[in-house]
């Protein structure tokens, strides 16, 4: 834009400057433009050879950066990835000792992570999503014990072994005080949940599986205190969704650093595993974004897949188990799935758990063999998205790491779609729902409702 404005002043002037002289005899002025075309043409070419020795070296470096990640073709032929590890720490991924592969050598042996000794145990998690609203919501400790504690009679009372607490929640505000120096430096935490370590402890008791939820990259808070690791427009401003909240750009190193600082921590308090949410780039009021120098250079499949490897890398190594939430149609559109950057195979190599939401009231008729609104048909959409995910993990070899499926399901009323496009979900709608990852072959599950307020007709009873 500034190129193209200062070219038009440029010609503006020299026609002005050049109004009212004499006009020269048409040989020596064809001469002249020659003389100009072939400076100008020479200048070009020297400019495009410093332009592309810039761009070789920006490439290069780029490649210290960031985990190349596999090529279209293994993308979407699921083909085993070949790539090359650069890492520093353990299992990091940032800066390279030796280029050695992180998935598979060429003859189909698993080498990742093969010297790490597994001692966690599974849970076979059916589980409910314990949301902001019981600490945020409420001033004081004693009201969100009275809230927790509502929901653990609950599970006692049912089939429910899972609680997925929010600690790192949409706005980026941290609701445990950690003793951490990075997350008290930023100074993004909002104490609401100062009671949580002993009541971990009280759940662990009642034989509860306790995760934390982790939202990564929405995060106003970061945004406001490292503007430098934020996304932004094209016009410099800052990037803002629909809900008006920011993002950080997971092309930067440090966003994932400081997610994992707040992993570690959750370990060191007792929970059994980091649930990462928002593991993506975000898809409102795209269209006039700049997404960086990183994105000339690596896709956003590439900034995701090797941002998941480090990050597994480090919750794995503090004995945590490591799940993310991801969109349901990532499984079946790559369109989609380049957009946010998660490619479900390519995430499946690291993850111990994907838990698409595959919410009916989220997807449109095309979901349906009649063309009905998918809200009314729970089971159909459900069998057929699954499937999907069937389809996906099958890429990976069976001898190869495979992240196990848990589905979110849908536990509310959409009631915002309007009259006739939604039903209640009430017993059967939810039971409708628990079926069909049954029919598709898996046997975890976790039901969001972000009120707290689930359907116990739904639930088998305790044993």
């Amino acid at each position: 834009m500034r190129e193209e404005f200062v070219k038009r002043g440029t010609m503006k002037r020299y026609s002005s400057r050049n109004r009212g002289r004499k006009k020269l005899p048409l040989v020596i002025l064809l001469l002249l433009l020659a003389a100009c075309l072939a400076g100008t043409l020479g200048a070009l070419a020297k400019e495009k050879k410093i332009s592309d020795e810039a761009r070789e070296k920006a490439a290069e470096a780029a490649k210290q950066l960031v985990t190349p990640s596999p090529t279209p073709e293994n993308e979407v032929t699921g083909k085993p990835a070949n790539t090359q590890q650069v890492a520093d720490g353990a299992y990091g991924m940032w800066a390279p000792p030796t280029p050695t592969p992180i998935l598979y050598d060429p003859d189909g042996t698993p080498i990742w992570m093969a010297d790490w000794k597994d001692e966690r145990t599974p849970v076979e998690a059916h589980g409910i999503y314990v949301s902001s609203e019981f600490t945020v919501n409420r001033q004081h400790d004693e009201d969100r014990i009275k809230a927790f504690d509502k929901l653990l009679e609950l599970a006692k009372r049912t089939e429910i072994n899972t609680m997925i607490i929010d600690v790192k929640y949409e706005s980026g505000a941290i609701l445990h005080e950690f003793n951490n120096e990075l997350i008290n430096k930023y100074g993004t935490t909002v104490e609401c949940l100062s009671f949580i370590p002993e009541y971990i402890k009280k759940l662990h008791e009642n034989g509860i599986y306790v995760v934390a939820r982790l939202v990564c990259f929405k995060d106003t808070k970061l945004a406001a205190v490292r503007p430098d690791l934020a996304i932004y427009n094209n016009n410099g401003s800052l990037y803002r969704d629909n809900n008006w909240s920011n993002w950080v750009s997971p092309y930067k190193k440090e966003t994932w650093e400081y997610i994992a600082e707040v992993g570690k921590e959750c370990a060191k308090i007792g929970f059994d595993e980091i649930n990462l949410d928002y593991v993506r780039f975000p898809t409102d009021n795209v269209s006039n974004v700049n997404w960086g120098p990183e994105a000339a250079t690596t896709t956003k499949t590439q900034a995701i897949t090797s941002g998941v490897k480090y990050l597994c890398e480090q919750f794995r190594a503090c004995n945590l188990f490591v799940s993310a939430d991801v969109y349901g149609i990532v499984m079946s559109s790559p369109k989609d799935a380049a957009n946010v950057g998660q490619n479900f195979m390519e995430m499946a190599q690291y993850f111990d758990y994907l838990c698409p939401m595959v919410y009916p009231s989220h997807y449109d008729k095309s979901w349906v063999s009649t063309g009905d609104w998918p809200d009314l048909h729970p089971y159909e959409v459900i069998t057929k998205s699954l499937a999907y995910s069937v389809t996906e993990i099958a890429k990976i070899p069976e001898n190869h790491h495979r992240a196990k499926v848990r589905a979110w399901l849908q536990d509310f009323t959409a009631d915002y779609l309007g009259k006739g496009r939604y039903m209640e979900y009430d017993a059967e709608a939810v039971l409708a729902e628990i079926k069909a990852v049954n029919d598709t072959g898996y046997t975890e599950w976790l039901l969001w409702n972000a009120n707290g307020t689930y359907t116990e007709g739904a639930l088998k009873k305790a044993d």
